[in-house]
């Protein structure tokens, strides 16, 4: 199981963006080569991969958004992990 970490902070400019840092730590660093940039329709996600660390700048429309990006890469670690223990 990936060991994680996230800050929100909210921006107010020109249009109501929600910017969220995530960073998750794993056991297999091998899994990290699957992971790649993602946009949904509420959010868009930049990664920087160090090591085990995979770091994940989100910003979504709304907190909504956030949840949706932060599910979608916890899902696919996990799914991941699952790959790499069966091989």
């Amino acid at each position: 199981m990936p060991r994680h970490a996230l800050s929100l902070s909210r921006e107010l400019k020109q249009s109501d963006i929600v910017k969220a840092k995530f960073e998750l730590i794993v056991e297999n660093p091998k899994i990290l080569g699957i992971i790649v940039k993602e946009e949904g329709s509420k959010f868009r996600c930049h990664i920087n991969k160090k090591g085990k660390k995979l770091i994940i700048e989100i910003d979504a429309k709304d907190i909504a958004g956030v949840q949706a990006a932060v599910n979608s890469y916890i899902e696919k670690i996990k799914l991941a992990e699952k790959v790499y223990n069966e091989i």
